[in-house]
């Protein structure tokens, strides 16, 4: 796990780490980008690296938690003012701006390293939407579950846009508008589907 502290310095020497694994990635695969030469490209020591993160991962894994902390700020404001929320104040700000941070995301599957924003997808549920447990009474076991299928619901979907649909991915909101429509009606095809006949299966 990373250990960025809340400092100028050490904040600089973590963009200039991320910034000098980007570039590597563009000619090197992830597996074979070294610490030494990580280190070289980012004119940080590798003291310094070793100071900040774990591995490769952890430079993902911070990022990936950076982004999630503007996306809160984003989001959280307008979110709050509202008495009522529904799936849709929640998926259009998230896939909005995920769709402003392809790039990123692309890197991710590039460096087949997607359980990374799973991860940080995760810890983000748990920081900022467990009101959501309260508004709709579910118990422990239930707030897992239902954190559980939408972290893999919206982690799935995201994956999905990028590697099929990555040039769709517009700033205009378009996309983002479809795709979470396209979700809610799948939930609601699902709730009005007629009982299954098994004898048919």
């Amino acid at each position: 796990m990373y250990h960025i502290k809340d400092d100028k310095r050490t904040r600089l020497s973590a963009r200039l780490i991320y910034e000098g694994f980007v570039v590597m990635q563009k000619s090197t695969p992830y597996e074979l980008i070294t610490i030494s030469a990580l280190t070289e490209a980012s004119g940080v020591g590798r003291s310094t690296f070793y100071r900040l993160f774990d591995d490769k991962d952890d430079i993902l894994l911070y990022r990936a938690m950076q982004l999630f902390e503007e996306l809160q700020d984003r989001s959280a404001e307008v979110i709050l003012r509202k008495k009522r929320i529904n799936e849709k104040d929640v998926f259009l700000p998230f896939f909005i701006f995920w769709f402003e941070h392809k790039e990123f995301l692309r890197l991710l599957i590039q460096c087949n390293k997607w359980p990374v924003f799973d991860m940080a997808l995760h810890t983000f549920f748990i920081k900022n939407l467990s009101f959501i447990k309260d508004i709709l009474f579910l118990n422990e076991a239930e707030w897992l579950y239902f954190m559980s299928l939408r972290v893999s619901t919206l982690s799935a979907a995201l994956n999905t846009a990028v590697c099929h649909d990555f040039n769709k991915l517009s700033i205009d909101n378009g996309y983002a508008e479809w795709l979470v429509n396209l979700l809610i009606g799948f939930s609601t095809k699902l709730n009005q589907t007629p009982e299954v006949n098994n004898a048919r299966l």
